[in-house]
């Protein structure tokens, strides 16, 4: 038994064994049991109002983020709508740009198709010009301006291809910005409703069943694009939008102002052709109407040198009977006798009758050469100016005919 047991002993009664503390423990244990009590209020109050702050904190912490996550919706949510609206505008300025130049495709392409008569033509009147005969095929001016019809039709022709290719190019380029801008405006779409879905959710009263957070959407996508990336791309493709419908508007002022020259030009060069062929026609009637003329007179001169060797031919037939008399007057005479063949006056003037008939005689045969010889010389004139005047009426026919009709009958168009 302890010592502080035994002062409490009362003398006279039996120590019990149930007394085993002290008035003095009794009175420290409660004592100590007030000051824990008191001790864990205290720290219960603590936690209890530590708890309140943190709950309101926490629900002020969440509302405030809350409103914030909304508001950067709302912030993101116009800034797609914004791109989304821009991409839709240059969407529509390319497909505007598109028809415009479909629209040019087809007219360069009717111009091209225009171009080929004309070209048709040119070949056919050189063709046809090369059956002129004689010195009629000739480097004149209506070949000249033919073959620079020809020539500038060609040159047309290979510029309105190489504009058409040119703009072919340009739709296939506005075509990719157009592509590519529709993917965008979807993709855009598509974030907008994702977004717009997710603004408008509202956290329920109770989790649903068998949530569990997934510890990886705390981690970005590796594919993620940062904002600034984001934008750019989307700019970027704006940018080559806009920059392709501008080039797509050159091709208007540009296109029109061929379409006005070339037109002008083909024109021009058309009438020059005209003109040039119409002055040579008047040419080959003149020259044709002059041969004529001379090949009348020749023909004239041609009948009177005929009648004129008719003429000489009966002054020599004029001739021979008076020589024959003079002749057998001679041959006769020398029949006369003796002392009467004497070289008499008669013979003196018989021999100057014979003479000058024999001279006029000769005379009228050299007359009748020469005669002759112009008369074959005349001929030889007269089929000459025959055949030239042909190789005029084949000319007139085939300038005419060939060629100037062809080229009136062709026309261009201001496409």
């Amino acid at each position: 038994m302890t010592a502080s047991a035994s002062r409490f002993r009362t003398p006279g009664f039996p120590h019990s064994k149930f007394l085993q503390h002290s008035d003095h423990d009794w009175k420290f244990n409660n004592a100590f049991q007030y000051t824990l009590a008191d001790g864990d209020c205290s720290k219960s109050e603590f936690v209890v109002e530590e708890s309140e702050r943190l709950c309101r904190e926490t629900q002020e912490r969440t509302e405030k983020h809350k409103l914030q996550v909304e508001r950067k919706f709302d912030q993101r949510i116009a800034d797609v709508n914004y791109w989304r609206q821009e991409g839709d505008k240059s969407i529509a300025k390319l497909e505007d740009s598109l028809d415009k130049l479909a629209h040019l495709k087809i007219r360069l392409k009717k111009a091209a198709e225009n171009c080929k008569d004309p070209i048709l033509a040119c070949k056919k009147a050189m063709m046809e010009r090369d059956k002129r005969l004689g010195v009629d095929m000739v480097q004149d001016k209506p070949q000249m301006e033919i073959q620079k019809y020809h020539i500038l039709l060609e040159d047309v022709l290979a510029i309105f291809e190489k504009t058409i290719q040119e703009i072919e190019d340009q739709m296939i380029s506005d075509r990719a910005a157009k592509q590519r801008l529709l993917r965008d405006v979807t993709d855009k779409q598509a974030a907008l409703e994702i977004d717009t879905h997710a603004s408008s959710c509202r956290p329920e009263n109770k989790p649903s069943k068998g949530f569990k957070f997934d510890p990886d959407l705390m981690t970005p996508e590796k594919v993620s694009l940062t904002m600034a990336d984001w934008e750019r791309t989307t700019r970027h493709n704006i940018e080559k939008a806009e920059r392709e419908v501008k080039n797509s508007r050159d091709f208007t002022p540009r296109t029109e102002e061929m379409l006005s020259r070339t037109y002008n030009d083909l024109t021009q060069q058309r009438l020059r052709v005209i003109n040039a062929l119409k002055d040579r026609l008047k040419e080959l009637c003149d020259a044709q109407k002059n041969l004529e003329q001379r090949q009348a007179r020749v023909q004239k001169q041609i009948l009177d040198m005929e009648d004129t060797i008719l003429k000489l031919d009966q002054a020599m037939e004029r001739k021979y009977p008076s020589i024959e008399l003079a002749s057998n007057r001679m041959e006769g005479r020398r029949q006369r006798p003796r002392h009467e063949l004497c070289r008499d006056s008669v013979d003196v003037e018989l021999e100057e009758e014979v003479r000058y008939l024999s001279l006029s005689l000769h005379q009228l045969r050299k007359q009748k050469s020469e005669a002759q010889e112009m008369l074959r010389k005349l001929d030889q004139t007269r089929l000459a100016l025959q055949k030239d005047i042909e190789v005029k009426k084949n000319s007139i026919y085939i300038d005419q005919e060939h060629c100037l009709n062809t080229f009136s009958n062709v026309s261009h168009i201001h496409h």
